[in-house]
């Protein structure tokens, strides 16, 4: 048995993935890092409980890589608009309430912890959405959203 020291030079990119070969790491950043700096996150409650009105059921944590580097917010309301076809629900059949709340920008880390709110005693569920026209390894299956043109 032999031992041998070998000494190879890796290269980092910003978020910490190594390459050997420094064109890949070079391409990765200019390719895949600038498409995650665009992405923006998003908290939204829905799913109301319609028989007593106490609050939402499921916690949707949406991310969105939009087409241009503004209107992120407005395709997570279109995906919203699509997805409960209205914004009004109603407690028990008299009272209204929201089917969705306007969405809230939040970090990458709370996307990424997605953590559930409670409905009284019950914990309420969390999905999270990903918007976005192209696949990203670490997101859920995109989902993209059009428009009227």
């Amino acid at each position: 048995m032999k031992t041998v020291k070998v000494q190879r030079t890796i290269f980092r990119a910003d978020d910490g993935k190594e390459f050997i070969a420094e064109k890949e790491c070079r391409d990765y950043e200019e390719k895949f890092l600038d498409l995650i700096k665009r992405i923006k996150y998003y908290r939204t409650s829905c799913s109301p409980d319609c028989t007593e009105g106490r609050g939402w059921h499921k916690t949707l944590y949406i991310a969105v890589l939009p087409e241009e580097y503004k209107n992120a917010l407005y395709y997570g309301l279109e995906y919203l608009i699509q997805r409960f076809k209205t914004c009004l629900a109603y407690v028990q059949g008299c009272s209204m309430i929201e089917e969705f709340c306007i969405p809230t920008e939040i970090t990458k880390e709370l996307y990424d912890e997605a953590r559930p709110g409670r409905i009284g005693d019950y914990p309420a569920t969390v999905e999270k959405i990903f918007i976005s026209q192209t696949k990203i390894d670490g997101f859920c299956e995109p989902v993209w959203i059009k428009g009227k043109k």
